[in-house]
């Protein structure tokens, strides 16, 4: 292999395959990516046998090749490189020649026919999906998603086409998040049969659209095992979580009290709170009553503090225990300014949305200290 190309392109798709190569492994060659060079362009293949990337850039050929060198150095060796041309080459013994100006450097590689080339067997069903509304319906679900690995099919987010809306959601047992956005144009059957996407795999889409802009689009396909995403120049294939997601649409809350506040307000008394709560409960407690929210906790490791802001409340004054941490992850998520908390009591579950809201689902589950 000889080629000449761009150290831009090159470093793009390089910096998104460092998290799709597996790092911990027993299989060394999965911490390579695969170059190979034929026709006009230049493939890089990265995977870790479940989420797997693809990426195209044009370049020009001399010598058509391939190589597999390690992922992280090769990413670390263009990342320093300047920004203009550069030429790859193959060696007798598997290493890569990286070229630019002065600069010359020699990667060891490993022989190309020891890495696992996949093929993505690619739908023919594709649709477009503005990149805005996944980069909405992620970031509002996506930190409540499961890493606890004996609840696999809730360490995802689940993603379907109901009611002409895209809904995505995720759920650890102690929270669920749910956002909607509406869509009226075509979608993959999978997805509206519903589909888990797995967290490395949103973490990856994420990446992909780390740097869209409100007119951009992703092109999304699914064969009921697998969905793919991609944008000019790079393709992802992410192998989907088997389980039933749980049911949030047949979740009803009996709410006793409903209170208004300031977002920044209650975040701001969470947060000076919460640096005095134990280690090991994480609690904070919250008392809800008429015009006043108090918030305090104690702890034989920091001291005590309390806060109060005031609120609206309408219903029966409360006294509820969260973990703090619940509650600014889903306030984060938020953009109206006053927050509304629908309140069911100390041993049963709050809902948390945007003053007004009439789509978006957030809701926590009290502690029990």
């Amino acid at each position: 292999m000889f080629i000449r190309l761009e150290q831009k392109p090159l470093l793009q798709i390089l910096a998104q395959a460092q998290t799709v190569v597996e790092r911990k492994t027993t299989s060394q060659q999965l911490t390579n990516v695969y170059l190979k060079a034929s026709g006009q362009s230049l493939s890089v293949y990265a995977t870790d046998l479940e989420v797997s990337l693809v990426g195209e850039i044009n370049c020009e050929i001399i010598q058509e090749g391939v190589a597999t060198v390690g992922a992280k150095t090769l990413f670390e060796v263009i990342r320093e490189l300047k920004p203009h041309s550069l030429r790859l080459s193959t060696q007798q013994n598997h290493w890569l020649d990286i070229q630019q100006d002065k600069f010359h450097s020699k990667i060891i590689g490993i022989p190309p026919e020891e890495y696992p080339v996949f093929i993505l067997n690619l739908p023919n069903e594709w649709v477009q999906i503005p990149s805005v509304a996944l980069k909405t319906l992620i970031g509002k679900t996506d930190y409540a998603m499961a890493t606890d690995s004996a609840r696999s099919h809730l360490m995802g987010e689940y993603f379907v086409h109901r009611d002409g809306y895209l809904q995505m959601a995720s759920t650890d047992s102690h929270r669920l998040a749910v956002a909607f956005w509406e869509y009226q144009g075509k979608i993959p059957l999978p997805i509206k049969n519903g589909i888990i996407i797995p967290k490395k795999g949103i973490l990856e889409i994420k990446k992909l659209l780390d740097d869209s802009d409100a007119n951009d689009h992703l092109d999304i396909a699914s064969d009921g095992t697998q969905i793919f995403v991609r944008k000019p120049g790079i393709t992802l294939g992410i192998r989907l979580l088997d389980g039933n997601f749980p049911n949030y649409r047949s979740l009803e809350i009996k709410h006793k009290s409903f209170a208004v506040m300031d977002k920044n307000e209650v975040i701001g008394a969470i947060k000076r709170v919460s640096l005095f709560s134990s280690h090991k409960s994480k609690a904070i407690n919250c008392r809800f009553d008429a015009g006043v929210l108090s918030i305090q906790t104690n702890s034989l490791e920091f001291g005590d503090a309390v806060d109060e802001i005031p609120i609206e409340l309408k219903g029966p004054p409360q006294t509820i225990t969260f973990n703090p941490k619940y509650i600014l992850d889903c306030l984060s998520t938020i953009s109206e300014e006053k927050v509304e908390m629908h309140l069911s009591g100390a041993e049963s579950a709050s809902e948390i949305k945007g003053h007004g809201s009439k789509s978006d689902i957030h809701i926590v589950m009290p502690m029990k200290v």
